[in-house]
């Protein structure tokens, strides 16, 4: 009399794409005023940030993201010269992307 299947502890997992955070291309890309760049925050971290880098490299902006999930950044560049701009996305402390925008 077999019953070792009786002991078996079964568990569900459910995947979403909130579990992996991800930083997209900035739209457009060239741009000439203004650039949106989206992003994914996993639904369990604790704290996510934008860095926006200059032509050489310096950090311009830091921005906190307050939320989890879907978000996408509008970056107004009116007031800054032309030039390759860098881009990171920052979620608990690791740096996850960073990737190029070229401004016109």
């Amino acid at each position: 009399n077999n019953t070792s299947s009786d002991n078996i502890n079964n568990s569900n997992v459910t995947l979403t794409s909130y579990d992996l955070a991800e930083l997209g291309e900035s739209t457009p890309n060239p741009f000439s005023v203004e650039t949106s760049i989206s992003y994914i925050v996993p639904t369990d971290s604790g704290s996510a940030t934008m860095n926006i880098f200059g032509t050489n490299g310096q950090l311009m902006k830091s921005i906190d993201i307050d939320h989890v999930g879907e978000g996408v950044l509008t970056v107004n560049t009116d007031d800054i010269p032309s030039g390759t701009y860098s881009y990171q996305l920052v979620v608990d402390g690791r740096s996850v992307s960073t990737k190029k925008m070229v401004k016109q």
